[in-house]
């Protein structure tokens, strides 16, 4: 108990350190404490009530039980699906499905590999070394992110209530503005803290295109070989919130597909190039880069990608999603431990992003849609 304490102590002592050493950092801890308190004690918890998008969700739902025939509702697509929509229809799970063989074909032979004790990728020479930052720089990026998110909600809002008073038609516009804005500032901070704080060429976050061409088809052909691993993780956890009738909250495009799209078709376009190309660099900067060679530091290979795993899950804010999010986190770190490049996981975070959110895009615009209108 005593060695307990002590350590606590220490810890303590050490974090406040920190904070003295750090006032400008500790001035937004505070700021961003003071803020997210006030909001909680403020809050008032209304009774809870579908979102938009899960009430057309269910409205789909019960619509099909309708159809469960499965001749019935082949015949009702065929009828209301457009030409290119059909197309994409019958194209698109072809294509999942031979990616989805072949990456059975390449997992089998990668365990083979496994067995006979080779590695699994080539490593490169240039895999990350150790870095001049630390976790005290990742603890200190977050606090500043965070903050800068704070003050932009404040600054949008202000410029929402003035020009647009309480209409919401220029909520989702405001909130894609807030996402780029923090996106620019993310990158801003980690090149700024590289080259100028630490002096270091941006090789060190990641940026090496040496072998550019191995790199990108080591991303296709990792991301192939992902693909029925993050099925078979997704399938499970969707069979186990079945039996616990536990019904996952729609993702933030899902809520935003169904209230701008038809209406705002430009902001619909725009979010999803967000977040099928430059949300996944900004990430695999930031996860990637960034972070895991600070906790490879700290507490070695194997606790870095798992921590930084985690971290990256957890920054999703999903419960449901954690688990496929983890997985894709641990493969992406390992990736980058063994080519000393972010192209790889970059490569295989958008095709990720792409399948899933365009697939998603497609079977809303071609079931989804026509089912609630029926």
């Amino acid at each position: 108990m005593a060695n307990v304490f002590s350590k606590f102590k220490l810890w303590f002592s050490q974090t406040l350190a920190f904070l003295k050493s750090e006032p400008l950092m500790t001035f937004c801890l505070v700021t961003v404490l003071v803020v997210y308190g006030g909001l909680a004690l403020t809050h008032h918890k209304k009774p809870h009530e579908p979102s938009k998008a899960m009430q057309q969700i269910q409205m789909a739902e019960e619509k099909l039980k309708a159809k469960e025939d499965s001749q019935i509702l082949k015949e009702f697509i065929l009828k209301e699906a457009g030409p290119f929509e059909l197309f994409l229809l019958i194209c698109v799970p072809v294509l999942l499905s031979g990616a989805l063989v072949t990456g059975i074909f390449l997992d089998s032979y990668l365990v083979g590999k496994i067995t006979n004790k080779k590695e699994i990728i080539e490593p490169v020479a240039a895999h990350p070394e150790a870095v001049l930052w630390g976790v005290r720089e990742i603890i200190k990026s977050v606090i500043y992110v965070i903050s800068a998110g704070v003050i932009l909600s404040v600054v949008l809002g202000v410029v929402q209530g003035a020009l647009f008073q309480k209409e919401k038609t220029h909520e989702n516009v405001l909130l894609i503005v807030h996402t780029v804005l923090v996106d620019i500032f993310i990158l801003w901070f980690m090149i700024y803290s590289v080259t100028h704080t630490f002096g270091e060429r941006l090789s060190a976050l990641g940026f090496r295109f040496k072998k550019w061409g191995q790199d990108l088809w080591l991303g296709i052909l990792g991301y192939t070989a992902i693909l029925p691993i993050v099925l078979i993780v997704m399938g499970t956890l969707v069979v186990l919130a079945g039996l616990i009738h536990y019904e996952p909250a729609p993702h933030p495009l899902v809520e935003l597909f169904v209230e701008e799209d038809y209406k705002n078709p430009a902001l619909i376009y725009f979010s999803i190039f967000l977040a099928c190309t430059i949300g996944p660099i900004i990430e695999e900067i930031f996860f990637r880069g960034w972070c895991y060679p600070a906790f490879k530091k700290q507490w070695g290979q194997k606790w870095a990608m798992v921590i930084s795993s985690a971290f990256f899950a957890a920054i999703h804010n999903s419960l449901f999603a954690f688990l496929p999010i983890f997985v894709l986190g641990l493969i992406f770190a390992y990736v980058y431990e063994k080519r000393g490049s972010l192209i790889p996981s970059i490569v295989m975070h958008i095709a990720h992003n792409t399948i899933f959110i365009g697939y998603f895009f497609l079977l809303k615009r071609s079931v989804l849609d026509k089912l609630v209108a029926s």
